[in-house]
């Protein structure tokens, strides 16, 4: 009996030594990113609000073994120092998307640098409550994937450009009509860089009531986007948007959204940069 007891205090110790040990948090995937160059209409004509035109988002998906509960920290820091909180205990912050399952966000944005975005390595760092910690890196490049130093601006940057690279381009509406069940929308870019796009439609609340489907494989009659400033003809009818409550006669405007992506070789909807254009309303 002397030896059996010994043998279970040693288990017991066993288990509360390790089967207690507090373990760290990990990634459950790579951290994510992209950028939006924003037309200043779409906080001032769809509803929603902001302060610049280049934006940045973070994706951050993080576990922990000892469950969420035990995630005490996570911070991102730009190449130049500056830091988004995204999750911090003590201060009762919690940057947490429920429908992405990640902590970050949309259309970040960093004070003094505005309508710019800096590339390069982003880093990540993750602490759990005992003070374990993980780090990752998030690495800004140019649209299509192109290695680049230096920063990146919207249309609305005035400072230097040196060192410096446009954003994706914007698309430029030349036209639009709605009527019946169908609707076209006319627009050009001049950037090479453009795959893919949609449609965002709006009510006259200005609230977002449908997307397009990606329109590359169908817009100019399946010829693609042209991105050399030619126009770019869209047609649509009422059976290609999911308008959920809404009915046709409830849009009144609209956003052309381009994004890059050829990068990818599956294609789809798979991209790191994206434009929104001006606000358009269907006359």
């Amino acid at each position: 009996m002397k030896n059996l007891s010994w043998y279970i205090v040693i288990a017991v110790l066993i288990v509360v030594l390790f089967g207690c040990e507090n373990q760290a948090p990990f990634f459950v995937v790579p951290p994510e990113w992209s950028t939006q160059n924003v037309d200043p209409t779409y906080w001032s004509k769809s509803g929603a609000s902001g302060s610049d035109s280049a934006y940045r988002s973070f994706r951050v998906f993080v576990a922990d073994p000892d469950g969420e509960h035990d995630i005490d920290l996570i911070i991102v820091t730009d190449p130049n120092g500056n830091t988004w909180t995204l999750r911090n205990l003590e201060l009762q912050f919690d940057r947490y998307d429920d429908a992405g399952g990640f902590w970050g966000g949309w259309f970040l944005y960093w004070p003094t640098l505005q309508y710019k975005i800096l590339l390069g390595d982003y880093s990540v760092t993750v602490k759990d409550r005992s003070g374990a910690e993980i780090n990752g890196t998030l690495s800004f490049t140019l649209p299509g994937s192109t290695s680049g130093n230096g920063f990146i601006y919207s249309d609305e940057y005035v400072g230097s450009t040196v060192g410096g690279t446009e954003m994706l381009y914007r698309a430029i509406v030349t036209s639009s009509i709605i009527g019946g069940s169908n609707l076209t929308i006319e627009f050009q870019v001049d950037d090479t860089r453009v795959n893919n796009g949609q449609i965002w439609f709006y009510n006259d609340s200005e609230n977002l009531i449908a997307e397009s489907d990606y329109f590359e494989s169908t817009i100019n009659g399946g010829g693609g986007i042209f991105t050399n400033n030619s126009p770019n003809t869209l047609v649509l009818s009422s059976g290609d948007l999911d308008l959920g409550s809404y009915t046709w006669g409830d849009i009144v405007g609209f956003h052309v959204v381009l994004v890059d992506g050829a990068q990818y070789s599956t294609g789809g909807t798979e991209w790191d940069h994206r434009s929104i254009s001006a606000y358009e309303i269907f006359p």
